[in-house]
């Protein structure tokens, strides 16, 4: 065609100049819906953003501003002054008079830009939108400065912090939700920490931190502000004592981003392209049945996110199951999901593929499970609890113990029970406390005291008898002992070519060894940093958690990774 002339290079419109890293991380639909809500924040945060660098050299003007000295009004609204004085007056007290903004010639600053997000239930619906808009825009103006943004999320070690390009830091941000709201010193710790950090926190704890040293200028606050029919239209945002109307998306984009939908599929930084199943989000993940999948929570308190590595000739991949309430605990042996999750002021039973018996649909009153709304809370902010299927019962893990659901339904606190560990679809390994010793279905152990530390796998159970030595009881009558160095830790049990080995991490937590029968192999590819794990129950498979928001599945057997997924283990 003539008169168009290809340059080799798309480029966006010139209103979109410097989204680029937006439209990487969220779809059109998205991104559209939030515009609105970008420029105005923009706006918002470059008048007092930039006002912290008003040093250098001046450089001519950089445009108007709603802030200045009186030598810097607009000569229109001198005139404004003399021909409506009470107009004037008005505009001046509501802070819209408009002035020449000086200009300055700097060198560009380079490293980090952080943020410290409040990701408690004040800032749940409206709040959340806008700090998805707030994170999108810091990380254009740090990128613009030649800065990296790094994540810290309120309620985890002040000195964690989440870093990657704009797509894995929303993946972050996700699936960083608290039940219960930050305190004013978790604030104070991460502002003692990085000193010019950018907070997003809710109105009432900004207000509690008044007078601590806090910079105004880097804390913003967001709240509900209009509503329609239909629900919030607006939020009211607050920055150095500014507080500007943002419009929020249309309703039915707004709760596609708060149901995590919306967001680009892109494999995790470093993975392969064949990881490029990566997303969904993993949350406090981890094995919980016989299957190979890793389980874990989603974006919202009721999903449900599965990763299956994959065997033979199938692909690996990542699917979300969706329920009708918090999830408590969920576990997935051969083909079927069994899922405990709260469904109003009751607790059900879900189970998802093969069917089993009548449990699915079933229901209990939350009180036969002790559970308070706060224990719930607590449940829903950690990691997914397990539930297992046995002759006809279920077994089901809550943070005070395992409770034991049998088929006329009763539900009976299991309090002698130290450990359940899945053998097959429906089958497990039960530990038991006596007064003296443990015991399991393989028999006593009876120089084993009856507090002593367990772990299970692969239809074995190993208890620590001294400092150092471990029995090992499993089928056919087996046992071994094995020597443990002091101060390691056995995280989980496993078997080679049907020999049980104990996955054991150092004392520092930079080892992994298997510590078997034959000998002990340090596990030099998985070793060298402090990572949280995951020990399959039946399977020679471990997770482990990159602490970079990826997680790596490794088959000890093979000596070979598995697959790497977005997430992190409980």
């Amino acid at each position: 065609m003539e008169g168009i002339r290809w340059t080799g290079r798309a480029e966006l419109p010139s209103p979109l100049h410097g989204w680029a890293a937006a439209f990487a991380a969220l779809t059109p639909a998205v991104l559209s819906g939030v515009m609105p809500m970008l420029h105005r924040l923009d706006e918002l945060v470059s008048r007092h953003g930039d006002a912290e660098s008003a040093t250098g050299e001046p450089a001519g003007l950089a445009g108007l501003s709603t802030r200045g000295i009186p030598e810097r009004l607009l000569v229109s609204e001198w005139l404004l002054a003399e021909e409506l004085p009470e107009e004037f007056l008005r505009r001046a007290a509501s802070r819209e008079l408009l002035h020449l903004d000086t200009a300055y010639r700097q060198a560009p600053p380079t490293g980090t830009t952080k943020v410290v997000v409040d990701v408690g239930p004040a800032q749940a619906g409206a709040a959340r939108l806008v700090q998805l808009a707030a994170l999108v825009v810091l990380h254009r103006r740090a990128r613009s400065q030649g800065a990296d943004l790094e994540l810290g999320v309120l309620g985890e070690p002040a000195d964690r912090w989440h870093g990657g390009e704009l797509p894995e830091l929303l993946r972050t941000w996700l699936s960083a939700r608290r039940a219960s709201e930050p305190t004013p010193d978790e604030v104070r710790a991460r502002h003692e920490s990085a000193d010019r950090a950018w907070f997003l926190l809710a109105p009432g704890l900004a207000a509690g931190l008044r007078g601590s040293g806090l910079p105004s200028r880097r804390v913003l606050t967001a709240d509900e502000a209009d509503w329609d029919d239909a629900g919030v239209v607006a939020a009211r945002v607050v920055l150095a004592g500014e507080g500007v109307h943002l419009p929020l998306p249309p309703h039915p984009v707004g709760v596609r981003v708060l149901r995590g939908e919306g967001f680009r599929r892109i494999p995790a930084a470093g993975s392969d392209p064949q990881d490029s199943a990566a997303v969904p989000f993993l949350r406090s993940a981890g094995f919980t049945g016989t299957s190979r999948k890793l389980v874990g929570r989603g974006v919202g308190e009721g999903d449900v996110v599965t990763a299956d590595t994959g065997a033979g000739a199938r692909p690996a991949r990542v699917r979300v199951h969706r329920f009708s309430g918090a999830v408590i605990a969920a576990s997935v042996s051969g083909r079927r999901m069994i899922v405990v999750h709260q469904h109003g002021a009751v607790v059900k039973v879900s189970v998802v593929g093969r069917r089993l018996g009548d449990w699915h649909g079933v229901t209990f009153p939350r009180e036969v499970w002790g559970l308070s709304s706060a224990d719930l809370a607590e449940i829903v902010a950690g990691p997914l609890q397990a539930v297992h299927h046995a002759g006809g019962s279920l077994w089901i893990r809550v943070p005070s113990g395992w409770y034991l659901v049998d088929p006329s339904l009763d539900v009976v606190p299991a309090a002698a029970t130290v450990l359940v560990t899945p053998t097959g679809p429906d089958s497990v390994t039960e530990v038991g406390r006596q007064p003296a010793c443990l015991w399991t279905r393989h028999g006593v152990l009876g120089d084993v005291s009856a507090d002593a530390p367990a772990v299970g796998g692969g239809g074995w159970v190993a208890a620590q008898a001294d400092p150092g030595r471990w029995v090992l009881v499993g089928p056919s009558n087996g046992r071994h002992e094995l020597r443990v160095a002091s101060g390691d830790e056995p995280v989980g049990l496993v078997t080679l070519s049907a020999v049980p080995h104990l996955v054991v991490r150092s004392a520092a937590g930079l080892l992994l060894r298997l510590v078997g029968p034959g000998g002990t192999r340090t596990l030099t590819g998985l070793s060298g940093e402090v990572q949280r794990l995951s020990v399959h129950p039946s399977l020679p498979i471990l997770a482990r958690d990159l602490d970079d928001g990826r997680v790596e599945i490794h088959d000890l057997l093979a000596s070979t990774r598995l697959g790497v997924f977005s997430g992190s283990l409980g």
